[in-house]
């Protein structure tokens, strides 16, 4: 017999994220609630989150840390949706204000509004993976780098031994850059 969470790798425990994100239970919980998620249990009655609960609780604390109110949170990607609108066919005719069926209207889709929001969304999406990356080389160590980008530092460390110190270079490549842009072009 198979034990039923040894191949439940995206389980994400809640202790596990309040350490990652730095916040205590009580704030845990108020996340939770405002996301409205409940989290689900295992075999051994141990909670745990799916990972696209805990990434929207990471979106959250992120929102909190930058000085925004829980309460002010919105889910990325949550729809405010008409009662009248038809999900099936967003194109369906809605019913008229006055009752008459003649008068049906077609939805205003506001389509650059959709895609604005699209775009909103992608660009987080884009900007929160970079600034994992970003967080995860700040803590890395020369130890951590695989052996071929250890050998570049290796390289990068041994030419600035052996020449000028990086902060001449630096002064003189920026003066360079500098004249470059004051000399008028020759065209």
């Amino acid at each position: 017999m198979t034990d039923q969470n040894s191949g439940v790798d995206h389980q994400i425990r809640p202790e596990q994220l309040q350490d990652e994100l730095g916040i205590a239970k009580d704030a845990y919980y108020a996340y939770l609630k405002h996301l409205n998620i409940k989290a689900q249990k295992d075999s051994d009655g141990k909670s745990y989150l799916e990972p696209e609960e805990a990434n929207l609780i990471r979106l959250l604390r992120e929102h909190v840390v930058a000085g925004g109110k829980i309460a002010e949170f919105v889910i990325p990607g949550a729809l405010a949706i008409s009662e009248q609108c038809d999900l099936a066919n967003p194109y369906a005719e809605m019913p008229s204000p006055t009752g008459n069926p003649d008068q049906a209207q077609k939805p205003d889709l506001d389509m650059d509004g959709i895609m604005r929001s699209a775009a909103e969304l992608a660009a987080h999406r884009m900007a929160y993976a970079d600034q994992v990356k970003l967080h995860l080389a700040s803590q890395m160590t020369y130890e951590d780098l695989p052996g071929d980008i250890q050998a570049q530092v290796n390289a990068v460390r041994q030419s600035a031994l052996l020449s000028e110190s990086p902060v001449k270079i630096a002064a003189d490549l920026l003066g360079r850059w500098r004249q470059r842009r004051k000399a008028p072009s020759q065209t």
